[in-house]
């Protein structure tokens, strides 16, 4: 009766002799093309039990049948009768969706009692479950899904399993960044269920997945990180960026953990880390089972950091640093332009502002478009002219404490720099710049406009007949580093200064 009710499935097993007197089972299966409840795969993905998901179902659907006073009020989730029953002929029993039954149907369903309706309710929940827990070693290598023959899914189907069985949780990012993605770390999930009240096996999913995908992308760091994932995992531009920045952050152990900046949720360090990658990260290689973007903005870009990059700012440091007069030099160029704001400039080209800031997509724009390859004098310039808007000059006792701390804030971006050639240190950049550069600025009590143009400044004032540095090897080298790299730590900054 409930497999007649149902549709499902119906299994018999054959008996033939073999050799030796011993038998051969052979067992067949037929099934009906599957029939996925969205509602309840989500929750068998979110760890719920069997009799827990049929409970949430009972609770969102009007069992047919029976009289209107005996029916608990409706929850905004609740459906009709004739709704129940058409998701009944497409599942085998009260569901959430379809095109309504006949008369026939609904005079059938009328004979059920609550208490068997439930029942079956819960039967077939179990029987939903039961697929996907067949369906799930098939999910952790998506491109099988297409060549299986197990079950009949239409392409739209597959896309919704695969994306939502690869679903990220911030709250579950948050607690694992920067640890290592050990099996150690695997025993720890039980700690980590309960801060974030996920079901353990929620977050052993979540986990298994994050490391597969890690694994994947680290065969080649080269390749851009969005092609890896989507290629292997079949997943949309959204999803597989933000895994790859996941993987970036992963790769490069940041450490979310200091206590001056628990104020940053994961979805302020997913944004630093796309801001990172864009300027920052390695030029990449297009992935060879792909054809060549037919234009830039479908670029990807990788996990590594630019090593040449890299190199420069530690070396700019040294040079920076070696004498007085260079950093003298560049306090006075950086005061006179606050004593002199830019005039007439549009409003439409203002500076930007915490709320305007958006975080470059990591498919867009690649390296080698976003670093300028003008000389630097037109450079800066057209910066100065695009992005800086009218604003007050900074107050005088305001400027004063910029200047007496202006040296120990250089020292500092050139420190955090330098730290990206050393994997131990760089993996406290977020901590180091609250400390180093956003900590001394608020007790200068500086606006986060004037923070904008103290950025502004500096990059138009690295300029070697400014600074005094015209016998300096591979200068336009240099200057292109510096833009790079002041450029995304601007970013970083005036979004954690809001």
């Amino acid at each position: 009766l409930y497999a007649m009710h149902t549709g499902s499935y119906f299994a018999e097993g054959l008996e033939l002799p073999a050799a030796g007197g011993s038998k051969v089972i052979f067992d067949t299966f037929v099934c009906d093309p599957l029939v996925v409840d969205q509602f309840v795969y989500k929750l068998w993905l979110n760890g719920f039990t069997e009799k827990e998901a049929a409970l949430r179902r009972q609770s969102h659907l009007t069992p047919p049948t029976l009289p209107t006073s005996a029916i608990t009020p409706a929850s905004p989730m609740s459906v009709s009768s004739s709704s129940v029953l058409s998701a009944s002929q497409a599942s085998g029993l009260a569901g959430s969706s379809g095109v309504a039954g006949g008369p026939s149907a609904r005079s059938q369903m009328a004979v059920y009692s609550l208490q068997t309706w439930s029942s079956l309710l819960l039967h077939e929940t179990e029987d939903q479950y039961r697929n996907y827990r067949y369906m799930e070693n098939i999910l952790v290598n998506p491109p099988s899904l297409a060549s299986q023959t197990m079950f009949q899914l239409a392409p739209s189907v597959q896309k919704f399993l695969v994306e939502n069985y690869y679903l990220t949780d911030d709250l579950f990012l948050r607690e694992v960044l920067g640890k290592k993605l050990t099996n150690g770390l695997r025993r720890d999930m039980q700690d980590i269920a309960e801060k974030t009240r996920l079901r353990l096996s929620c977050c052993y999913r979540l986990f298994d997945n994050l490391k597969r995908v890690h694994k994947a992308v680290l065969q080649d760091t080269k390749v851009p990180a969005v092609d890896v994932i989507q290629a292997h995992f079949m997943l949309s531009k959204e999803l597989a960026g933000k895994y790859a920045r996941a993987v970036f952050m992963s790769i490069h152990r940041f450490d979310g953990g200091k206590k001056r900046i628990q104020f940053l949720s994961y979805a302020d360090f997913d944004r630093f880390a796309g801001i990172l990658m864009q300027y920052w990260a390695a030029t990449p290689i297009p992935v060879a089972a792909h054809p060549p973007p037919a234009s830039t903005k479908d670029t990807a870009l990788c996990v590594e950091l630019d090593a040449r990059f890299k190199d420069d700012i530690r070396d700019l440091k040294a040079h920076l640093l070696s004498t007085r007069e260079v950093i003298e030099r560049y306090r006075r160029f950086v005061k006179a332009r606050f004593q002199t704001p830019p005039l007439g400039a549009s409003s439409s080209s203002s500076s930007l502002t915490p709320s305007s800031i958006t975080t470059p997509p990591l498919s867009t724009t690649p390296l080698t478009a976003s670093v300028s390859t003008t000389p630097l004098s037109t450079s800066t310039s057209t910066l100065s002219a695009s992005s800086a808007s009218v604003i007050p000059s900074m107050p005088k006792h305001r400027l004063k404490e910029l200047e007496n701390k202006f040296k120990s804030i250089l020292k500092g971006l050139l420190s955090i720099g330098a730290n990206m050639s050393d994997p131990k240190e760089f993996k406290n950049i977020f901590d180091d710049l609250v400390e180093l550069v956003v900590e001394p600025c608020r007790r200068i009590g500086m606006t986060g406009p004037e923070l904008d143009q103290f950025f502004i400044y500096l990059l138009e004032g690295f300029d070697p007949h400014i600074l005094d540095l015209l016998g300096l090897k591979h200068r336009q080298r240099f200057a292109q580093s510096w833009r790079r790299y002041l450029e995304a730590i601007r970013l970083v900054l005036i979004h954690m200064y809001s």
